[in-house]
């Protein structure tokens, strides 16, 4: 699942963050993210459903869930209201980064693996 992940980072940045970006409207780069998002949400979820902490699946689809709505809401609150500062909108942008790169998923097979190192070994009896 991470190498998908990967991918699925790689066409968000390089798609809807750098290389084509430009050749979209906003509105369509901002759909694009949340539609990457979204994708990203049951993969890792079905990654994370193999862990031994079976409590790892469901911190991250929280995680997931709350970023995809805090990204709509905000977008829509600045696309209707024109709301937010320019600092706040890079902060949501960096949100979004993080979210759709391989470092949640990567910090959460981390956390697992010291909690599973961490359990005592089942002896053959």
């Amino acid at each position: 699942m991470f190498v998908l992940i990967c991918a699925l980072s790689w066409i968000d940045y390089q798609v809807f963050t750098e290389g084509t970006a430009q050749r979209f409207s906003p509105i369509v780069r901002q759909l694009g993210h949340i539609t990457i998002l979204t994708v990203v949400l049951p993969v890792g979820y079905i990654g994370c459903s193999q862990y031994y902490l079976k409590t790892i699946k469901y911190w991250w689809a929280i995680l997931y869930i709350a970023g995809i709505c805090l990204l709509v809401a905000t977008g829509l609150l600045q696309w209707k209201l024109q709301l937010f500062s320019t600092s706040f909108l890079d902060r949501i942008s960096a949100l979004r980064l993080f979210l759709c790169s391989p470092v949640p998923y990567f910090m959460l097979y981390i956390i697992n693996s010291i909690l599973d190192n961490r359990q005592p070994a089942k002896q053959n009896l």
